[in-house]
């Protein structure tokens, strides 16, 4: 949800921005930060499923879906999960990992970078991560 949130008050931020020309420095930083939020989330879960029509079929599963769509499969019998099962576990613990890196870089270098923007261009901001 954390990707979610900060994107949404970067959009506050923006928002309230968009009518000053002099803080244009501001508006590039919110949709720079925005654009890798968004990567990350997109990374984790299918953005463009509507609920209508045959989306599963045009949009591949994201992490997420993956890992419920592996989950339903697995505890669905009374049998232990099969190898193949444990194998796409660990592909999915692996690519969990590479996008928590990822995200985690986007917080501490990223979002710390856009908040001291923040600060030296006297915006008030909360900002939580």
């Amino acid at each position: 949800n954390t990707p979610e949130i900060v994107r949404s008050q970067v959009s506050v931020i923006k928002a309230s921005l968009s009518s000053d020309t002099t803080r244009k420095d501001v508006t590039a930083a919110s949709d720079s930060l925005d654009r890798k939020m968004l990567d990350v989330e997109e990374q984790l879960l299918q953005m463009r499923i509507t609920g209508r029509g045959q989306d599963i079929v045009r949009w591949p599963m994201k992490v997420a879906e993956q890992l419920t769509y592996l989950a339903g499969s697995a505890t669905g019998s009374d049998h232990a999960p099969a190898a193949q099962h444990r194998e796409v576990q660990q592909l999915l613990r692996t690519r969990v990992r590479e996008i928590k890196a990822q995200f985690d870089q986007v917080m501490s270098r990223d979002l710390e970078a856009y908040k001291a923007l923040l600060r030296q261009r006297n915006i008030q901001h909360v900002i939580i991560s």
